[in-house]
C-alpha cells in the first residue's frame, strides 16, 4: 500500500453523471413505465429543494429515478448494465484522465474508483482497465429481484471518505504516496484524503480549485 491513486467517475474519467443515465437507459430499452416517482423526480429536480437537499448530503432524484426499477430481475439489470457500458459510457470516457490512469499504473500505483456511480457498470470498467478496487454505490437484489434501494449509503461526499476509511483503516492517506482525482466541489473531503489532489475539469479550472491550491487536469471533449 505503498503509492495510491484514488479515481472519482463521472465527469472525472466519464464527461457525464454516469448513475441516473442508467436507470433512464434501462427504462427505455426495457420499455419500464413512468410511475410517480419518476414525474416526482423531475418535479424535484426543477425545484429547490432539490438543490436544498443536495447540499444536505441527501441525492433525492437520484433515489426516486432508482426506484422506478423496483422489481426487475437482477439478470436483467445486469445484462442492461453491460450494454450501458459499451454502449454509453465507453464512448464517452474522458482521454486525459484515462491517459492519466494508465500513467498511474505504469508508475505502480494501486488504481482505487471511489464513486456515487453504480456497481452493476461500473465493474465491467475496472475489469477492462485494470482497476484495483472499486468503492461504490451498491444496487440492492434479494431472491434475484431489485429492491429498488441499495446496500448502504450512496457513496457521495463524506461516505466516499468513510469507506476509504474502512478499507485502509486510516482517517487520511496523507504518510503515503497518495492522490485523488475529481471534479466536484462535494468531493473535498475526498480530494483532502490524499496527500496530493488533482480537480479534472473542461478547459478550464474552476475557481474553487483555483482558491485551494489544487492541480488541474484539464479535458478537451
Amino acid at each position: 500500500m505503498n503509492k495510491i491513486a484514488l479515481f472519482d467517475f463521472c465527469e472525472t474519467l466519464a464527461n457525464y453523471q454516469t448513475a441516473d443515465a442508467y436507470v433512464r437507459f434501462v427504462m427505455q430499452k426495457r420499455k419500464v413505465g413512468k410511475g410517480l416517482n419518476y414525474w416526482g423526480q423531475l418535479l424535484m429536480e426543477r425545484s429547490k429543494l432539490s438543490a436544498i437537499l443536495f447540499r444536505l448530503g441527501i441525492n433525492a432524484n437520484k433515489y426516486m429515478l432508482l426506484a422506478n426499477l423496483k422489481g426487475l430481475p437482477e439478470n436483467m439489470l445486469k445484462e442492461e448494465a453491460k450494454n450501458y457500458y459499451e454502449d454509453v459510457v465507453k464512448p464517452n470516457l474522458v482521454a486525459e484522465t484515462i491517459c492519466e490512469l494508465r500513467q498511474k499504473q505504469k508508475e505502480g500505483y494501486k488504481c482505487i474508483i471511489v464513486s456515487g456511480g453504480y456497481d452493476v457498470y461500473l465493474h465491467h470498467f475496472a475489469e477492462e482497465y485494470g482497476i484495483d478496487k472499486v468503492l461504490c454505490t451498491r444496487l440492492r437484489f434479494e431472491d434475484g429481484v431489485f429492491t429498488g434501494g441499495l446496500w448502504g449509503k450512496d457513496c457521495m461526499g463524506h461516505e466516499k471518505v468513510r469507506m476509504l476509511s474502512r478499507e485502509f483503516g486510516s482517517d487520511n492517506l496523507k504518510d503515503i504516496d497518495s492522490i485523488s482525482y475529481s471534479d466536484s466541489q462535494s468531493d473535498m473531503p475526498f480530494l483532502n484524503y490524499t496527500r496530493k489532489a488533482v480537480v479534472v475539469a473542461r478547459k478550464k479550472a474552476p475557481q474553487w480549485a483555483i482558491q485551494n491550491k489544487f492541480e488541474t487536469l484539464l479535458w478537451q471533449k
